[in-house]
């Protein structure tokens, strides 16, 4: 049968089941090494949180269209690049969407299968196609377009200073990019 908890150390979980913050000067003796993310006291563990609940609305909102956020993401990438009348590759969809090469060919693949997308042969390079999106695909992209602006309202409407929230964000991607490129 397992110990009662010491009431009089300062690293006893109190009744409410939830383990006491340590005092200062250091961590209790049977903390993990999870103890701050598993309570939400950490900015990533917070970030991450967040992340996988944006990720659940954002797949609730395109589902309905029956398209998921990677197949959005080509069809908008494609509709922008395709706006000049200069028909963008697979690899410049791929890098406009943010999408690894391969996932892009395959969710290609599966938006022209459905009519959304089609592959046009280059005139400069036999070898190479070009991707244009469909009528249908525009329709989609479009009512996409809408539902991704409708989540992400609800979704940060609680945020108390939504601009500051996008700044930040923009900050630590951008010291991030540069911390990778320095190597």
């Amino acid at each position: 049968m397992p110990s009662s908890p010491d009431p009089n150390r300062s690293d006893a979980t109190p009744a409410s089941g939830r383990r006491k913050r340590p005092a200062a000067g250091g961590e209790p003796a049977n903390a993990t090494p999870l103890a701050h993310a598993a309570d939400g006291e950490t900015t990533g563990f917070l970030l991450y949180q967040a992340h996988l609940t944006w990720q659940r609305a954002l797949g609730r909102a395109f589902a309905a269209l029956g398209i998921t956020h990677a197949q959005f993401a080509i069809l908008a990438a494609a509709w922008q690049l395709g706006q000049g009348g200069q028909l963008p590759n697979q690899r410049e969809v791929a890098d406009t969407a943010h999408i690894s090469p391969v996932v892009t060919s395959s969710t290609i693949k599966t938006l022209t299968q459905r009519g959304l997308l089609e592959r046009v042969a280059d005139q400069s390079d036999g070898r190479a196609s070009q991707i244009k999106i469909t009528d249908a695909g525009i329709e989609v992209a479009q009512a996409a377009a809408q539902a991704l602006s409708d989540a992400e309202a609800s979704f940060f409407d609680s945020a108390p200073n939504h601009t500051a929230l996008v700044e930040g964000l923009k900050s630590v991607l951008a010291h991030a990019a540069h911390n990778a490129a320095a190597g």
